[in-house]
């Protein structure tokens, strides 16, 4: 066999599912001087292993082999696997700019370019490009309608009535196209009619049903009430445009969290709250509703909450209540029945720490490293840890905690701040240089992410999907425009665009353990005998601070068995405090 012949026949088989059978003949072509010295075989090995890399997550390597080859594609044209190979590979490591640049040799075809000109951004080429593939391809001017912020209205709405013929009408296009505000009555009704009376009713249908409640269009004619839609889907949206507009709901007798929220809305009532607080971790609503009331009326609303629920009942009283009050503080032991649930637990951790007291920041991390093992794989209790261990800027014991979490896709962006925060204040205040573990576990998934929005986009067109594109393209944006990748990659304190929604496990007063960090905390300010994430005392007691766990510990093991390992987990804490004391002292005296 011929080496062309001989690399046609790698290149088959690596771009099948048998790939990694293949690897070590790829390998050893790489070490062939014979085959590497001709140009086209060089290209030909280089763009299969890129492919490789890439299809094994490896994309930076992937980006450095295509860096090799980098303005000889041209050579390999005639090679329709290595091309196609090649084209996979440069959309997964985001070389989009490349694609274009080469869009002759790989003689795309036109619904492909507009995709690429879609993933740019490029809005002026993928509306020339609309219109030639308007008899072919009516998705790619839909596409634009959608991507547009202008209303849709004048010419533009009768070019979107002759491409509603041509495409395929979703329920979720439906809705796109009401939340752009095209006419119901003239333009919508009939494939509203068709999609919803015609075929069988699925989530999609419900949903496009909750939209015309929301815009106040009757659903009878599609075989709906609003009482029968809520028992199909029980959309909070939809009580809170019923309270809106003074329209009833019939009872129920499974309430769920929407609709005690709804009862409530209409009328406070003592047995109606006892309900909401055993199934809802937000008691925002229950204090703006009782805003304003005197003490009687509010002890009279809270009254069967205080013999079954004393806890929630002290803080819904008075949210300001200390649990460790100088009159007399609470025992954590007459409250260990909230140790049983992992609602009630949760509550109680964030009662013992509102408060940032240094007692109860320890109280809560040993209960929590306590009762995880009741609990497996609750990423809840995990992340509480993470976030007490975060406060106190014990960095080793959190990554081993965070690590457990196993991050992925929408997560990363989202909870990323939480070792990176760390990791700038180490580095940049304490000057002490971390791993890179986390740094480089980040930039990969990321670089995965991006690979697999910019490959998964192309189906989405070709599928007629709009509301799955738009989604993809705008976390596709947002990952690029990352604030967390700006402050991974350049080492600064950057402010989130939006709040975490890890925060609201906790009550509100208890979130700043997951508060992103925007500047370094200043020495005296706080009265913790810890350095955490924004406090320094004027000096480091390390006996004051092993008495404080040594008294929550003795506490906790009056009434629960305390595993060995928590004591060992409690020096690693006070290890890590001298470090970063010791370190606070040297960054300063250099300063």
């Amino acid at each position: 066999m011929n080496t062309a012949a001989s690399l046609d026949r790698l290149a088959y088989e690596l771009a099948g599912s048998r790939r990694t059978a293949f690897y070590p003949i790829l390998e050893k072509h790489l070490r062939t001087k014979e085959l590497l010295e001709n140009s086209v075989s060089r290209v030909r090995i280089y763009v299969m292993k890129m492919y490789c890399l890439c299809a094994d997550g490896n994309i930076s390597m992937g980006s450095y082999m295509y860096s090799r080859i980098k303005g000889d594609l041209h050579l390999i044209a005639g090679c329709n696997v290595e091309m196609i190979m090649a084209r996979e590979s440069l959309l997964i490591v985001n070389q989009i700019d490349e694609l274009i640049e080469h869009r002759d040799i790989f003689n795309f075809k036109s619904i492909y370019n507009f995709n690429l000109s879609l993933l740019k951004n490029n809005l002026e080429e993928c509306k020339d490009l609309s219109l030639k593939l308007t008899k072919t391809h009516p998705s790619c001017a839909m596409v634009l309608l959608l991507k547009g912020t202008g209303e849709i209205r004048g010419l533009q709405l009768e070019i979107l009535k002759v491409l509603l013929r041509k495409v395929r009408v979703s329920n979720s296009l439906i809705s796109l196209l009401l939340a752009k505000g095209i006419p119901y009555a003239s333009v919508l009704q009939k494939y509203v009619l068709d999609n919803i009376t015609k075929k069988e009713n699925d989530i999609s249908s419900l949903l496009l049903l909750k939209d015309l409640v929301l815009r106040g269009i009757p659903i009878e004619e599609y075989g709906y009430t609003i009482d029968s839609l809520l028992e199909k889907l029980d959309d909070w949206e939809i009580y809170e445009y019923c309270l809106e507009n003074d329209i009833q709901i019939q009872k129920k007798d499974n309430k769920s969290i929407n609709y005690l929220t709804y009862e409530l809305s209409l009328s406070m009532e003592p047995e109606r709250i006892l309900r909401y607080v055993r199934t809802s971790h937000n008691f925002s609503f229950l204090f703006k509703n009782m805003e304003g009331m005197d003490a009687a009326r509010r002890e009279e609303l809270l009254q069967s909450v205080k013999h079954s629920d004393p806890l929630r009942f002290l803080y819904l009283n008075n949210a300001k209540f200390e649990f460790f009050s100088k009159e007399g503080c609470l025992e954590i032991r007459d409250f260990r029945s909230y140790l049983n649930n992992m609602t009630d637990l949760i509550f109680l951790v964030g009662i013992l720490i509102k408060e940032k007291r240094d007692e109860g920041i320890v109280q809560a991390l040993l209960i929590l490293l306590v009762k995880r093992n009741d609990f497996p794989g609750n990423q809840y209790i995990t992340m509480l840890i993470c976030g007490l261990l975060r406060y106190l800027l014990a960095y080793e014991l959190f990554t081993t905690e965070y690590e457990k979490l196993d991050v992925q896709n929408i997560q990363l962006e989202s909870l990323s701040y939480l070792w990176s925060d760390l990791q700038i204040l180490y580095e940049t205040w304490l000057r002490i240089k971390l791993p890179e573990d986390l740094t480089e576990s980040y930039l990969s998934n990321r670089l995965i992410s991006i690979g697999s929005a910019n490959t998964s986009m192309f189906n989405l067109t070709e599928r007629e999907e709009y509301s799955q594109l738009l989604a993809l393209l705008s976390y596709r944006d947002r990952l690029i425009n990352s604030p967390t990748y700006k402050q991974i990659t350049e080492g600064k304190l950057y402010p989130l665009e939006k709040t975490p929604n890890i925060e609201k496990i906790l009550i509100s007063e208890s979130r700043y353990i997951f508060a992103k960090v925007t500047s370094r905390a200043q020495k005296g300010k706080g009265s913790s005998a810890f350095v955490t994430l924004d406090s320094i005392p004027e000096s480091l007691d390390t006996c004051s601070i092993r008495k404080i766990f040594q008294d929550s510990l003795n506490k906790i093991s009056a009434f629960m068995p305390v595993p060995h390992d928590v004591s060992s987990i409690v020096d690693r804490i006070i290890h890590s405090q001298e470090i970063i004391w010791n370190a606070l002292q040297k960054s300063e005296q250099m300063n």
